[in-house]
């Protein structure tokens, strides 16, 4: 059982519905049990241990649901923050013994997941993992007055991470359910977590010319979207060596308990940040752990909000450092790669660039002139060829302007 973790059965919880998104800045995590009082503050939904959720003042609760459930949160269909987010109270509230039903909360105004049979196949997977069936859970859709609400504080955040106790808990409950359904499949003993087949944004340019460099020395490109959730965390905990690229395949590995990886590294895309947070995740979770530093500098990014004209560093585009990548990797005793080419990296990268400015300047697309611009004089100032923008440059130039 996970140290100290908060719970509260709470008589007659008030319940709100989400707002949609339930995901967003600034104004995000609009609902859930309306506990307002500091003294229950990790029983709500935090993000670095603090909570970042609202309550709408004045509402009223129609609907009375009788009986004894397990929050459980809201649904919402990203994998990432499923995976890190909403996912974190189901296995402390079962090692406690609380074997009533879970309750999820949807949505108000856009209700994609208004039901069991609504979920995304990841989150029916995932909850299928935990033992959880259709009958074991109940979905509401409106503010309702639950008879009595089991609360329990969530395992893990997003920032925090893991809390202590919770990954060897973790260890205990997942770790024999991995092996009754892939125990005896054998993996990959090198694994390198790809993006390259996702849509051309946030993304490593020249990442595919790069991954066959490292197949040459023994890596297994892993797609992640190619793979159902608990074959993703088999190859991870069964590989001798697992490389992520920054982003959120990472939270793929957050239902793994303590040590259940081996040797684990991050590849950052871009800053200190968003590694950190990821860190957070992986690293206890590995016997081993360190940030392939340096390997890549960030362009920037050619998407922007379209209201306050931000660019959106999430979308942006990174480059590799060849020489630096090469140190690193042998550092660690990843791979050699001797003989890398400038000239066939800044070909393949090259391509990249245009297929990403592309993408982004598709009709509605987030394509912003100004911020393209950019990270084209970035990509040129390290000596590659700085490329056309898209055709419908002029259409960009004047979304500039109206941002502007």
């Amino acid at each position: 059982m996970p140290d100290d973790l908060a719970y509260r059965r709470i008589d007659q919880a008030r319940v709100q519905v989400f707002d949609w998104p339930v995901v967003r800045v600034p104004d995000g995590f609009r609902g859930g049990p309306v506990l307002p009082e500091p003294e229950d503050a990790a029983l709500r939904h935090t993000r670095g241990r603090r909570p970042v959720d609202s309550f709408r003042p004045g509402e009223s609760f129609d609907d009375l649901l009788a009986g004894d459930y397990v929050y459980a949160g809201p649904i919402y269909g990203h994998f990432g923050h499923f995976m890190a987010e909403f996912v974190h109270r189901i296995v402390p509230a079962r090692l406690r013994g609380l074997k009533f039903p879970l309750l999820f909360v949807s949505t108000q105004d856009h209700n994609p997941h208004g039901s069991y049979g609504d979920f995304p196949d990841v989150v029916k997977e995932v909850l299928a993992f935990l033992d959880v069936r259709p009958h074991h859970l109940r979905v509401i859709n409106r503010n309702t007055i639950v008879e009595r609400l089991h609360v329990m504080e969530a395992g893990s955040d997003l920032g925090g991470g893991p809390k202590p106790g919770y990954v060897e808990a973790l260890a205990t409950y997942c770790r024999p359910r991995l092996n009754a359904r892939h125990g005896d499949t054998a993996r990959p003993r090198k694994l390198y977590v790809s993006r390259s087949a996702l849509k051309p944004q946030g993304m490593l340019l020249g990442e595919a010319w790069f991954e066959g460099q490292l197949e040459r020395e023994g890596f297994t490109v892993f797609r992640p979207e190619e793979w159902r959730v608990t074959p993703q965390m088999d190859h991870y905990r069964k590989a001798e060596a697992v490389v992520f690229l920054e982003g959120s395949a990472c939270h793929g590995t957050e239902l793994l308990g303590a040590a259940m990886m081996e040797r684990s590294f991050i590849l950052p895309r871009r800053g200190n940040r968003e590694v950190h947070n990821l860190r957070r995740v992986v690293e206890p979770r590995s016997c081993s752990f360190a940030v392939l530093d340096g390997c890549a500098d960030f362009l920037g990014s050619a998407a922007a909000d379209k209201q306050s004209g931000q660019a959106l560093s999430h979308l942006g585009v990174s480059c590799l450092d060849l020489e630096r990548t090469a140190a690193v990797f042998r550092q660690h005793g990843l791979a050699q790669l001797p003989g890398l080419s400038e000239d066939d990296y800044a070909t393949a990268a090259e391509a990249d660039l245009r297929r990403y400015m592309t993408w982004l300047g598709r009709a509605g697309g987030p394509l912003h002139a100004g911020h393209a611009e950019e990270v084209c004089a970035a990509f040129a100032r390290r000596g590659g060829r700085r490329p056309d923008l898209p055709a419908d440059h002029a259409a960009c130039s004047r979304l500039d302007l109206v941002l502007k």
